[in-house]
């Protein structure tokens, strides 16, 4: 089992930083260069300086598009690992946004090794 909870988690931390921060960042981006944010669109303010309904705002987007693609691509690799091994797998997030991506990952692993 401990080895089982290792792979699981080996494999969030891999693709957090190959697929899920790259994306949430692309997506994020796209959706706060659409919104009315006058001193985040300048780009000559730190995040710490900027307007705290600015701030707000960025905070809201960046949580949302994160929390969206970690979902979705855990979900769619516990299923993959599932069904590919024929095992389910339990891991651990370290970060608070992470568990609804893990929850996915685990759930759908489960359901793909089910497939057997």
């Amino acid at each position: 089992m401990l080895v089982n909870i290792l792979i699981c988690t080996a494999i969030m931390w891999v693709l957090q930083a190959v697929l899920i921060l790259p994306i949430s960042t692309y997506m994020a981006n796209k959706k706060l260069s659409k919104l009315n944010l006058p001193v985040f669109a300048s780009g000559n303010e730190n995040f710490e300086n900027l307007p705290e309904t600015e701030k707000k705002k960025v905070n809201e987007v960046s949580t949302f598009s994160y929390i969206a693609t970690d979902l979705t691509v855990m979900g769619l690799a516990g299923f993959l690992a599932g069904a590919l091994f024929g095992i389910f797998f339990i891991g651990v997030s370290f970060d608070k946004k992470g568990w609804p991506g893990m929850a996915a990952f685990i759930v759908l692993s489960l359901l793909g090794s089910s497939m057997y």
